[in-house]
């Protein structure tokens, strides 16, 4: 649909002084191409049913998704599937091979199971290794290290992987 829109100057005896250009804007509703957020750009998570996540450029009560992820390339076979989600997110239910690239997608669709439903286009895949029970990486210590003195009884300890930790729960002995 289409708005028009303009500014009028008004004085203090809210006398129209003058009027700017008139211009306009337009909105659609429906169903929008969502942006898949996480996990991204061949992202290494240390999970097998990871949550995947995404975002919309608007909000619609009557907006759901659907996802598909395929094991291996973008053109193989479906490995997991949902359909008529109501949020952003979604935890995949089913555990995924590890240590296989997984390529992802949604969509959206309006005012699904009337009349007036509209599905989006597939949002562009994005790729992600699950690797839970895989090789772990090593945590590397940060701080404090090399007999640092240290100028509290309660320090922090911090340390770095080098990678995405998505799933992964640390102990510090």
């Amino acid at each position: 649909m289409r708005y028009y829109w303009r500014v009028v100057l008004l004085n203090n005896a809210n006398q129209v002084m003058s009027y700017s250009p008139t211009t306009y804007f337009s909105t659609s509703g429906g169903a929008t191409i969502p942006t898949p957020s996480w996990p991204t750009n061949s992202a290494r998570v240390y999970t097998n049913t990871p949550q995947l996540n995404w975002y919309t450029a608007g909000y619609s009560p009557d907006i759901t998704f659907d996802i598909e992820v395929r094991a291996g390339s973008n053109v193989a076979p479906v490995v997991y599937s949902s359909t008529n989600i109501t949020n952003i997110y979604h935890q995949i239910t089913t555990p995924l091979t590890a240590a296989t690239y997984h390529y992802w997608r949604v969509r959206s669709v309006y005012k699904r199971g009337t009349g007036d439903v509209q599905t989006s286009d597939w949002s562009p895949f994005q790729i992600f290794q699950p690797w839970g029970g895989g090789q772990l990486v090593t945590p590397q210590l940060s701080y404090p290290i090399n007999n640092a003195v240290v100028y509290t009884t309660a320090p922090y300890v911090y340390w770095y992987l080098g990678e995405a930790g998505t799933g992964l729960d640390f102990l510090s002995e």
